[in-house]
């Protein structure tokens, strides 16, 4: 039989009203709002509970910890949508490698200006090598060229296929630069490569339009660097051409189209004794807590829930950015389907984990409460990242299955009960 162990008991003293059993809810929540005043000051991702002060009465506290013995859990590993991410990424490291794709296919506003096309240049905005570290930047080559090729199968943003692979494509290295930190980086297009791109899209045939290809010149060496995409509504990728018009010199601006990171993972390999959590590699956790044995008087309600998730450091990498993670009630048992969405206005709690951080802490007292009694079926929740996350950053957490109970996840409720 799993069991409970009921950690604390306090009792307070004097004298108590004769309350209306429609008001009990509200004179224990008002007293808990000074009883755990301490509580409250402590760094977590807490919920919002309404409360209405009013006069305090006797009440049993009772502190009971649900052990990793209650607790289900798993992680669902997803195919990457890394389509809305505001950076590119090009370059290896001990994790991953990665290099980026960028095409140009609206050349809306040119048809009377192509003909007299003087130059182009592609302008990409550097954003930081990671981890990021003012001190070190290595200034490594960037290599861009012009894909091509007559029989292979188009990527798009929205569809990458998962098969894609540069091997048979033909490269033509249009120029390199060296790598610096928040710099604007310029490339000649030949004249012929803009037209042939135009021709294309006003023929409504872009089908091998393959775009350009950013990768790091020499790819053995141990390092990942960022750019920013076409989601960058400030520093786009963008070609800049100028025309000669009228007898005089016009430049325009054309933005990417579309554009994407196709990254490669190595090393993480789930286990059952781990969670993890990660937009680029498309991890996302599940967690249920049968809390069936938690509550068995009807009298008692929860002042405080507080779910503990241990970080497992050796087995997590975040390019010194903070994880931001998000807690969502699940309403039915479908949590395993890839078409189950997540958003940042639908979730009960959230947290922020510094690197080196070793616990992830969610207040979800007002969740667990309606799961008590009854208001609410529990289907568990779903553990996410927000897409601020950098694209490459895993989190592992130390799962259910964990033998050591100081390493594993667990759930503090605190009751409350008047007393006689």
């Amino acid at each position: 039989m799993k069991l409970l162990r009921l950690s604390r008991v306090y009792k307070s003293g004097g004298s108590r009203e004769l309350l209306q059993s429609e008001n009990r809810n509200r004179i224990v929540r008002g007293a808990l709002v000074i009883a755990f005043a301490a509580l409250s000051l402590m760094p977590s991702c807490s919920e919002q509970i309404p409360y209405e002060e009013t006069n305090t009465a006797p009440l049993l506290f009772s502190d009971v910890r649900i052990e990793a013995d209650h607790i289900v859990d798993s992680t669902q590993i997803l195919t990457p949508k890394l389509k809305s991410s505001l950076r590119l990424l090009a370059g290896r490291d001990e994790h991953s490698s990665a290099y980026a794709l960028i095409r140009f296919n609206d050349f809306t506003g040119l048809s009377s200006l192509v003909d007299s096309l003087i130059s182009s240049i592609f302008v990409i905005r550097t954003e930081s090598e990671l981890p990021y570290d003012s001190l070190n930047v290595h200034n490594h080559e960037i290599a861009v060229y012009l894909l091509s090729s007559d029989s292979h199968v188009n990527w798009a943003q929205d569809t990458f296929p998962d098969t894609w692979s540069l091997e048979g494509f033909d490269r033509e290295l249009l120029g390199t630069f060296a790598y610096s930190n928040n710099d604007s980086i310029e490339i000649e297009i030949p004249n012929s490569v803009f037209r042939g791109w135009y021709d294309d899209w006003y023929n409504g045939d872009s089908l091998y339009n393959y775009g350009l290809l950013l990768q790091a010149a020499d790819t053995t060496e141990p390092l990942m660097q960022a750019f920013t995409s076409a989601e960058n509504s400030y520093y786009a990728p963008a070609l800049i051409a100028d025309f000669f018009y009228e007898g005089d010199t016009v430049s325009t601006t054309t933005y990417a189209s579309e554009d994407i990171s196709v990254i490669r993972f190595f090393d993480i390999a789930p286990d059952p004794g781990h969670s993890y959590v990660s937009k680029g590699q498309a991890y996302r956790s599940f967690l249920k807590i049968d809390l069936t044995d938690a509550l068995t008087d009807k009298n008692e309600i929860v002042g405080e829930a507080i779910l503990h998730l241990k970080v497992d450091t050796t087995q997590t990498f975040n390019y010194n950015e903070n994880f931001y993670l998000y807690l969502t009630q699940l309403d039915s048992t479908e949590w395993y389907d890839e078409a189950l969405t997540t958003s940042t206005s639908d979730y009960i709690a959230t947290c922020s984990l510094k690197p080196g951080d070793g616990e992830a802490i969610f207040k979800i007292s007002y969740t667990v409460q309606q799961y008590m009694s009854t208001e609410q079926k529990n289907f568990g929740f779903l553990l996410w990242s927000s897409p601020s996350t950098l694209d490459l950053s895993v989190l592992s957490l130390y799962a259910s299955a964990q033998t050591d109970t100081a390493r594993a996840p667990y759930l503090q409720v605190i009751t409350i009960k008047e007393t006689n």
